[in-house]
């Protein structure tokens, strides 16, 4: 029998986290080893005793929300599973949340019954989204000016934001320098943009 799996909690309402840790202790599958109110609490603590997961609050005092906890924690530990929860509204949440490393994205109301569950899920490999969390993400990367260009062109431009030359990007994809030029031509077309160095400051956040 497999031993629980260890579990920090970050939330800044105490009756949420006497819920959480009466709810996970009760399940049996997890430890609960720490319990923190705030991110400047809980990194040290998460860095230098790392649970196998962390169940996060996207809105916490201080200067680190939730997503700046997890994209700290993930930085020096990536093994560390962290899932991120929410009450309130989305806004850009999920693809800042992506950008962060989450292992998932979850609502508070959606069945409570079900978070152990779910954190389970997301130890054996899976990625859990909450089903408004999942359309919300999908409306934003197709609003994301990338999301008008082709894979090729998406290389092409990322190519260019680092600086590179037509030739050095062509040498890397394997393709053509004219060819390259086309993919850029037609980029810059299609994001109405007048050179490809607005096209990189136009995608400076998509492409990171």
């Amino acid at each position: 029998m497999k031993p629980p799996a260890t579990l920090a909690l970050v939330d800044d309402d105490p009756a949420v986290r006497d819920l959480w840790v009466r709810q996970f202790t009760r399940r049996h599958a997890f430890t609960v080893t720490g319990v923190f109110a705030d991110a400047e609490s809980a990194l040290p603590a998460l860095l230098a005793a790392p649970p196998a997961i962390a169940l996060v609050d996207w809105k916490l005092p201080g200067p680190r929300d939730g997503i700046a906890l997890i994209a700290d924690l993930k930085a020096r530990q990536p093994q560390v599973r962290a899932v991120l929860i929410t009450q309130h509204d989305l806004d850009d949440l999920p693809l800042a949340a992506l950008r962060a490393g989450v292992d998932g994205c979850l609502l508070k109301p959606d069945s409570p019954a079900l978070l152990p569950e779910r954190l389970r899920a997301v130890l054996a490999g899976t990625c859990v989204f909450s089903a408004r969390v999942m359309q919300r993400l999908t409306a934003q990367m197709n609003a994301s000016p990338l999301a008008r260009l082709t894979p090729r062109e998406r290389e092409v431009l990322a190519g260019f934001a680092r600086g590179l030359l037509a030739k050095q990007v062509a040498d890397q994809l394997g393709i053509s320098e004219t060819t390259v030029k086309t993919h850029k031509e037609n980029l810059v077309a299609k994001l109405g943009v007048q050179n490809i160095t607005e096209a990189v400051a136009r995608c400076a956040g998509p492409l990171r």
